[in-house]
């Protein structure tokens, strides 16, 4: 080992020491990504959760899209029943979103006022604040 080198798989930071390959550790492996998912989260080298913010808003659309029979205001569950589907899908891992940047926070917020306006069936010119004081 020369001045400067590092073994691989030391587990240092790669800004200080360059890049390192891998990681390794007695269970195997660990090669450096750009991203990666832990238990549900989607964590990037960046933190500022765009990744996982896309990813939920996907998620979310596909749910939606599939339940959207029950969802829309003319469905035939009740209001807290709707509301029990889609908040799990927006709100889960929501320790992230204190991380997030204000532009990531505001499609989450226009996607969870598209949905819950659909689900009361309400008119267009009720106020965003007057929905969620009656959800």
């Amino acid at each position: 080992m020369q001045g400067g080198e590092l073994p691989p798989g030391s587990g240092l930071p790669r800004r200080k020491y360059g890049n390192l390959a891998e990681l390794t550790f007695p269970g195997g492996i660990i090669l450096w990504r750009p991203q990666i998912k832990y238990l549900g989260v989607i964590l990037d080298s960046r933190v500022n959760r765009e990744a996982h913010i896309h990813h939920v808003l996907d998620r979310g659309r596909q749910i939606f899209g599939t339940l959207y029979p029950l969802l829309i205001g003319r469905g035939k569950l009740d209001l807290t029943r709707k509301i029990r589907i889609y908040k799990p899908i927006v709100t889960y891992a929501s320790a992230v979103w204190a991380t997030a940047t204000t532009t990531h926070l505001n499609k989450l917020q226009t996607f969870q006022n598209r949905i819950l306006w659909m689900a009361l069936n309400a008119p267009w010119f009720i106020r965003n604040t007057t929905l969620y004081e009656d959800a």
